[in-house]
This record gives structure tokens, sequence and C-alpha cells, in this order.
């Protein structure tokens, strides 16, 4: 589906930051779990650093354009989980420094969706979010 976003999608995929772009090696071309990822996707009035539509589980990392912008942020994430998607937020820091785990997380995150035809909530149905409690 082609929005005004689209192009501005382009662009920001052809300048993804380092850690999006680790992370885009690993879960393009169906290598986590099978599931399809697309990465700079818009959805809505935004646009979502990866998007896996068959489980509708939104990975956010939040890097160097993200300080300053919480409150942003959350109003884009409390937008998407309006609309029956599973925000993942992730801290840069943390994603360099536990990926496999947290590419294990978002695995078992879109498998638990898949089986509930996406309307599953992350634990008790609370935003997931690594890093913070």
């Amino acid at each position: 589906m082609r929005t005004e976003l689209t192009p501005f999608a382009r662009k920001l995929r052809q300048s993804m930051p380092h850690m999006e772009a680790v992370v885009w090696k690993y879960v393009r071309n169906r290598q986590l779990g099978g599931f399809k990822f697309r990465r700079q996707q818009p959805l809505g009035p935004f646009v979502a650093d990866f998007f896996c539509a068959e489980a509708k589980v939104v990975p956010e990392l939040e890097g160097e354009v993200h300080r300053g912008k919480e409150a942003a942020d959350e109003a884009r994430a409390d937008w998407l989980r309006r609309k029956g998607y599973l925000v993942v937020r992730v801290p840069n820091d943390l994603a360099f420094n536990r990926l496999s785990k947290i590419l294990d997380d978002v695995q078992k995150a879109c498998e638990a969706r898949r089986a509930t035809n996406g309307t599953q909530e992350a634990k008790g149905g609370k935003k997931r979010y690594w890093g913070k409690k």
C-alpha cells in the first residue's frame, strides 16, 4: 500500500543506522523463524523500523534519533497498539550487547501472535520494552 510516507521510507532504507542494518541482516529473507519482516515500513502516520505483517509485530530500535523524543515515541507506540500491533521497543545498547536474546524474544512474540491470529498481548497486556521494568 503506497502512502505519502513511501518516498520518505525509501530514503530511510538507504541510510539505515548501523544497528538497524545489523538487525536487518538477521531478520531479512525469512531468517527469523520463517517470518517475513519489512524495514522502514509506513504504518498509518508513522514509519516503523521493522514490521512483521503476519504476526503484527513492530520491533523498534531506540537509538540516537529517539533521544529526547520519548513522549512522541510513546504516542506512536500507543497508536500502533490501538491498531492491534505489538510494539517491541529495544534500546540500541541492548540490541548491540544482547542481539541473539532480543532476536529470540522477537521470534517468540511473532510465534505467539501467529498462534493467536495476531491478538495475543505482550506479557500481561503491557508494552514490551527491554531494559526497563
